[in-house]
C-alpha cells in the first residue's frame, strides 16, 4: 500500500475513532461532533478524502453510523445521564431512521438546539422531531 493511500486511510481511522470517543470535555465533545458530521453529512470534502483512500464514500458512511450507533449503545450504560442530547448522537424515528440532531434540524427546519432540549427533556420521538408542538395545559 503506498504511504499516500495509508496517509488518507488514517484520516478516516482518526475519525471513525474521534466519532466513537466518550469524553465529556468540551474539545472531545466538539471533535465527536465534528467527525461524527463529516462521517455522516455528504460532502465534496468527504468525497474526495474516500476517492484518495480508494473508499466508497457509501459505504464508509454506512459503516460510520453502524460504529456510531454501536459507540451509543455501548455507553448507554455507564453515561447514561450524559448520552441525553450529547452532540452528535444519532436520533432513531418511528420508521427507523437514524441521523444525527444536526440533520433531522437540517430536513426539518427546527433549530438544532431545540430539538437538543427537547431530546434532553426526554419528549417523545413525535413530539422532539415535530416542527411545532403545543403543551398540554391543565384546564381548571
Amino acid at each position: 500500500m503506498s504511504d499516500d493511500l495509508s496517509l488518507w486511510r488514517a484520516v478516516i481511522s482518526q475519525a471513525f475513532a474521534d466519532a466513537a470517543t466518550t469524553g465529556m470535555r468540551r474539545e472531545t465533545v466538539l471533535e465527536r461532533s465534528d467527525a461524527r458530521h463529516w462521517l455522516t453529512t455528504p460532502s465534496q470534502d468527504f468525497h474526495e478524502v474516500c476517492a484518495l483512500a480508494d473508499l466508497e464514500p457509501t459505504q464508509v458512511r454506512t459503516l460510520a453510523i453502524k460504529h456510531i450507533a454501536e459507540a451509543d449503545a455501548d455507553t448507554k450504560g455507564e453515561n447514561r445521564g450524559h448520552l441525553r442530547g450529547r452532540v452528535g448522537q444519532l436520533i432513531t424515528d418511528a420508521n427507523g431512521e437514524s441521523l444525527t440532531v444536526a440533520q433531522w434540524a437540517e430536513r426539518l427546519g427546527i433549530a438544532e438546539n431545540t430539538i437538543t432540549h427537547r431530546l434532553r427533556k426526554g419528549l417523545p420521538i413525535e413530539q422532539m422531531l415535530a416542527p411545532r408542538f403545543e403543551k398540554a395545559r391543565a384546564h381548571a
